[in-house]
């Protein structure tokens, strides 16, 4: 005998679909205003970490949110360093990890800023 389905199961991927779209849209539109066009990648993909799994350590609002802001500031600091662009991201994005794992907000979507900055 099967299990029902609840409808919640069910509506899941519709709605992750949909509120990563709307997510990756919204990006898009801030990032082309800003001249940041390349926001929306770390946007959809944390969009669909809080969207699929939101119960996961990652999806948490305080993850979420300070480990966006420390790997765009460890970016920002990565692109004024006077080092080849390869060695500046490397740095960039060994001191956004472990800023991270110390602040006990893990959350990988979030390091592709660091690169992209």
């Amino acid at each position: 005998m099967s299990t029902p389905v609840r409808l919640q199961e069910r509506a899941l991927p519709a709605i992750t679909a949909a509120g990563g779209a709307l997510a990756t849209l919204g990006a898009w539109q801030i990032g082309a205003l800003a001249g940041f066009p390349a926001l929306p990648a770390p946007v959809a993909a944390a969009a669909l970490v809080v969207l699929a799994a939101p119960h996961a350590p990652a999806a948490r609002p305080r993850a979420v949110v300070l480990a966006h802001l420390v790997c765009l500031i460890a970016g920002g600091v990565g692109a004024q360093l006077p080092l080849d662009a390869s060695l500046a991201i490397a740095l960039a994005v060994a001191s956004a990890a472990v800023t991270m794992l110390m602040a006990r907000a893990v959350h990988a979507p979030a390091i592709a800023h660091t690169v992209i900055m």
